[in-house]
């Protein structure tokens, strides 16, 4: 019986080994023909086993799913050809809960240029409220794919935009809610745990064994998972995480309302006093992570609070490349520890185009490779 299971297990790795294999080759034919005209024959499946590195059977099966999206097709005894992108293309929807916050302008972005790779046009959507609006946002757009969720929002908004119709959602950002529940549609983030292991590690290679993670505002669902997987690095390297070493600042805008004002008016006087007794102490953090939206806010944040106490190159960021290399220009070395969106982005395209059978229950995916990156003479590069 145990013989059976293990080979269970094993076919299972080599089908999920395939499929990922299988996305890849589909990614990389969608841009190759991207780059040639209308009617353009497509080299044969010989010639494509040997550019793409892969088996005769991945190629027939990326093709094939090139074919039902109706971007190629093929005539027997003359080839495979390039369809009119002006039949195939769809319409995808991003709607997101702002366009201002610097997150989903980095979503919006990322999102626009793969789902333009891949044949369709994109209908933004700005709205807090998509469910209440929702005929009227995606409504006189023939034919449609679907939509791509960014930003969090309540719980009750997806709810709604699930039950409005039948079209494809998905969803690349968690959801406004204190802990995480089962998913509505199907959802694609980055792993905030092993996001903030990874970084933690670094830090402790680095010789560092008094780390401080610092968050933002009121505690969120990915908030408690960066702190999971910070304890978790520790604790694997034999230190004993301190909630003393945890800290939160308020949000960089205060908020219009009187009471969240105040709340933050309170954290703000409480991280002071947390901070000025760990320039007392002879155990005070010698590290500080962080996951910043911008530089600029880390900069102003550094000065405000923690002059002196870190040295710059003991403050490392967790974040997206994309986001570090557009917000993160400073000149000075620094170091990050971050994910591509991009991988989100196109997996999320794949789940809308690729609709689940009838009744399967929606899925969530955790996608990203983490890696170190480094600024050296004002350039950001992956070690």
């Amino acid at each position: 019986m145990e013989k059976v299971k293990q080979c269970d297990l094993e076919t299972d790795a080599w089908s999920n080994d395939l499929s990922l294999l299988t996305d890849r080759v589909e990614r990389q034919l969608r841009r190759y023909i991207q780059n040639l005209r209308v009617g353009a024959m497509l080299p044969t499946q010989e010639i494509l086993v040997r550019e793409f590195g892969a088996s005769r059977h991945t190629i027939r099966e990326a093709m094939e799913r090139l074919k039902r999206d109706r971007l190629i097709q093929s005539t027997r005894g003359r080839g495979t050809f390039v369809a009119s992108r002006r039949q195939t293309q769809t319409v995808v929807h991003l709607v997101s809960s702002s366009v201002y916050h610097v997150y989903n302008l980095m979503c919006i972005g990322v999102l626009t240029d793969v789902l333009r790779e891949r044949g369709h046009r994109v209908h933004l959507v700005g709205s807090r409220t998509p469910g209440a609006e929702c005929q009227e946002l995606t409504g006189g757009y023939e034919p449609s794919a679907g939509s791509i969720m960014i930003g969090n929002f309540p719980r009750e908004e997806i709810q709604r935009l699930v039950e409005c119709g039948d079209l494809p959602l998905v969803h690349v950002s968690d959801m406004n809610e204190r802990y995480r529940r089962a998913p509505l549609c199907d959802t694609v983030i980055n792993d905030n745990a092993a996001l903030a292991f990874r970084a933690t590690e670094y830090l402790l290679q680095q010789g560092h064994r008094r780390i401080a993670l610092l968050g933002w505002g009121p505690e969120k669902i990915w908030d408690r998972e960066l702190r999971r997987g910070y304890e978790e690095a520790l604790q694997a390297h034999g230190v004993e995480p301190s909630a003393d070493w945890i800290l939160r600042l308020p949000e960089g805008v205060s908020p219009d309302t009187g009471r969240a004002m105040e709340k933050n008016a309170q954290q703000e006087s409480q991280s002071r006093r947390q901070i000025e007794q760990w320039r007392a102490s002879d155990a005070a953090p010698t590290a500080l992570l962080h996951n910043a939206g911008a530089e600029l806010q880390m900069r102003e944040c550094l000065a405000e609070y923690f002059p002196g106490l870190f040295d710059p190159r003991a403050v490392v960021v967790m974040t997206y490349w994309e986001m570090l290399r557009s917000n993160y220009t400073g000149e000075s070395d620094a170091t990050a520890v971050c994910l591509k969106f991009r991988d989100i982005a196109e997996r999320a395209v794949d789940l809308l185009n690729h609709r689940r059978t009838d009744g399967a229950p929606p899925t969530r995916e955790m996608q990203g490779r983490i890696f170190i990156a480094q600024r050296r003479q004002s350039q950001w590069l992956e070690t």
